[in-house]
């Protein structure tokens, strides 16, 4: 169903200072990116539940978000029931993210106090298009 083949995710800092940046004593040193994924492989069946676990910093979230398709790998292919997901288009990528939710670890951020919680059921409901008012209240309850 989900597939990463190799893959890597290396955030580049401000390129502002020209590539180069001024250590304490004024030598120069080449600016290199920090690498938040290195050469990840993994495979989700249809059924299967896939936790990480790891350090804070280690790279969880950044690989839940290359494979939620929230951001693009810089090296490596990730793909969803077969089609690589560098090579969707529009349709694809609307079909991809219905199918496809983060749900993010901290509720604060994530779950808004001012809806209930058939609201934010709901909501995703909505943002698809799926179904009527009435039918989408009965689904979300």
């Amino acid at each position: 169903m989900l597939s990463l083949e190799n893959v890597h995710k290396i955030f580049q800092p401000n390129r502002t200072l020209g590539g180069e940046l001024r250590a304490w004593f004024g030598e120069k040193q080449e600016v290199t990116g920090t690498r938040a994924v290195r050469g990840v492989t993994l495979e989700v069946r249809p059924g299967e539940i896939l936790g990480l676990v790891g350090e804070s910093g280690s790279g969880k979230s950044t690989l839940g978000r290359v494979m939620a398709g929230l951001y693009a790998p810089d090296r490596g292919r990730v793909s969803f029931d077969g089609a690589d997901l560098a090579g969707l288009n529009k349709a694809g990528w609307k079909a991809f993210r219905r199918r496809v939710q983060v749900m993010f670890q901290d509720p604060v951020s994530s779950l808004s106090p001012r809806f209930t919680a058939g609201d934010l059921v709901e909501e995703g409901l909505i943002i698809h298009g799926l179904g009527t008012a009435a039918e989408r209240r009965e689904r979300a309850e």
